[in-house]
């Protein structure tokens, strides 16, 4: 999990690979912009002898956005159901400690 490696993710998977080199590795990691692709995962791909290759849903996005409102609505939902995640409790209690309070506004009826 990307948040508990704190910016060095891909070098993770790039060790990973080294010690492993025959096997295969999901990296399940948001989509990384331009810089992380050509220097990260380029460079990683490059030194283990790896084949990078992406994995985007079928989708046929909008105008502004490179996925359609439907998988967008499916992210929202996975993130929204993080409970457990990591930085969920961490996020909320600095939040407090900054502003004093806060504020949950559900967003979703918790059925759908």
């Amino acid at each position: 999990m990307g948040d508990l490696i704190k910016g060095r993710y891909w070098q993770k998977v790039a060790d990973e690979r080294r010690k492993k080199p025959y096997s295969i590795v999901l990296a399940d990691k948001n989509a990384p912009n331009e810089e992380v692709w050509t220097r990260q995962i380029e460079d990683m791909s490059r030194s283990t002898k790896a084949s990078a290759v992406p994995i985007v849903p079928d989708s046929e996005g909008t105008d502004s956005n490179p996925f359609s409102l439907d998988a967008l609505a499916v992210f929202i939902y996975r993130v929204l159901n993080r409970v457990n995640h990591p930085n969920h409790s961490e996020f909320e209690s600095e939040l407090i400690e900054r502003f004093g309070s806060l504020v949950k506004m559900p967003l979703l009826k918790s059925e759908r």
